[in-house]
């Protein structure tokens, strides 16, 4: 039902299950959580080999640096008590080490299941960077670097698009199939991963290479009140066209990566028709 992570490096990192679905507590929310990652976590707590039982007693754990952990891991099963696992390495971090808490058994293992176990909470953060029903769809707004947007207004009820750039009434240049791909693209948003160093792509992203606004009201109905959702985008690397571009949803304080491919598949393709060949 729970998984807690706990580390000298980080803060706690708090899972919970919810009818089958993993959550993260991070930033005072429980957000969705990476369920691949959680599941890896557990496949991996389940099946790697120790390489030796070093000791049968825990008179002195200092040898193993269990006396204090650097990571300890926290599960608790449905309807019983948690279980802690504790890991510690010797002087020289050459030997990785593990015991229950409540177990005088001291083990010796592989540093290759820690990577299995991120302490950094961003690291278990589902990767569904934003989630929307297309009947709730108002408003799409794409904008290139400092470039006049182009505006695409929907209606939900009608299925319908409108749009304007540079304040011209463009609506019969747009293809609609795209123009809907567009939004369903942008409704199951999903992004590559998250960043754990923010200082770089902080410093990108005030300046974004490409900026979409969303605007989202009541689903099925064109009136009531609205909610705006800004996208920004910028490349990993300042003025190029990079593999990778830091993204971030405005006011969420988070930043994740998209790649170039993944960055098109969502606003790369064009959705006006093609013009006739003169």
């Amino acid at each position: 039902e729970f998984l807690t992570l706990n580390s000298q490096a980080h803060p706690e990192v708090s899972l919970r299950n919810e009818g089958g679905s993993w959550y993260l507590l991070r930033h005072g929310n429980w957000d969705p959580a990476n369920g691949e990652r959680v599941a890896r976590a557990l496949g991996a707590l389940n099946t790697h080999e120790i390489l030796q039982f070093t000791a049968d007693t825990a008179a002195d754990l200092m040898p193993y640096g269990l006396d204090d952990p650097f990571q300890t891991v926290t599960w608790t099963p449905s309807r019983e008590k948690p279980v802690k696992l504790m890991f510690g390495h010797n002087a020289e971090s050459t030997q990785f080490f593990a015991k229950y808490e409540h177990e005088p058994f001291i083990y010796r293992i592989d540093a290759s299941l820690l990577p299995s176990l991120p302490t950094d909470g961003i690291k278990w953060k589902g990767l569904g960077a934003l989630r929307f029903t297309t009947f709730a769809l108002r408003r799409i707004s794409l904008a290139l670097g400092a470039n006049t947007p182009i505006i695409l207004d929907y209606n939900p009820v009608s299925a319908e698009w409108k749009a304007t750039r540079g304040g011209r009434d463009v609506s019969d240049e747009i293809d609609r199939v795209k123009a809907d791909q567009l939004a369903g693209n942008l409704a199951k948003f999903t992004v590559q991963d998250w960043a754990v160093d923010r200082s770089a792509a902080i410093e990108a992203l005030k300046t974004p290479f490409l900026t979409i606004q969303i605007v989202l009201g009541e689903p099925g109905r064109t009136d009531g009140p609205v909610r705006e959702v800004e996208i920004l985008f910028s490349p990993t690397q300042p003025n190029a066209t990079t593999a990778f571009y830091f993204g971030q949803v405005k006011g969420d304080p988070d930043i994740f990566y998209m790649t170039r491919n993944g960055l098109l598949q969502i606003a790369g393709s064009d959705i006006f028709k093609p013009k006739p060949v003169k």
